[in-house]
């Protein structure tokens, strides 16, 4: 976990969240264990998040940024600046506080998500086969994530 708590805090300038009991609508999603969040982290620089979207996710941020919002609470200003791309939150699960054992990233970002893949795998001697869907992905992440090049 201190490995990836470093690359977010260095590469993506990401802020851990604290004192956040709500978890932003996660504890509504029966895809997460609450007890399980380690940690959650904010991205908010505007020069990282910019580096970070892909044309298409910018696209849907430049539509979403043009619809009226109503906003009556704090949770209500977090998520329009979620969907409007002003803000990732990403939330660590670990079940012993030293192993990824799972991620909730709020926000669409497939560079993160690629990232937080990479991180979260352990890539096996029996598991590199360029044939092997399973093994693609993770080559196509670590590319994503800008480990590797696809030159």
């Amino acid at each position: 976990m201190q490995e990836i708590e470093g690359i977010f805090k260095n590469k993506y300038l990401a802020k851990e969240i604290v004192n956040d009991n709500t978890y932003l609508g996660l504890i509504d999603d029966p895809m997460v264990d609450v007890s399980k969040i380690a940690k959650m982290y904010k991205i908010s620089d505007s020069n990282i998040l910019n580096d970070l979207y892909t044309d298409e996710e910018k696209q849907t941020q430049r539509v979403l940024t043009s619809e009226e919002f109503i906003v009556e609470t704090e949770n209500d200003l977090l998520s329009m600046n979620i969907l409007q791309g002003k803000l990732l939150r990403i939330a660590l699960e670990s079940e012993d506080n030293n192993t990824l054992s799972g991620y909730t990233q709020q926000g669409e970002c497939k560079k993160i998500a690629a990232e937080l893949f990479v991180l979260g795998t352990t890539v096996t001697k029996e598991d590199i086969n360029v044939k092997d869907e399973w093994f693609q992905e993770y080559l196509e992440a670590l590319v994503l994530a800008g480990y590797i090049s696809d030159n």
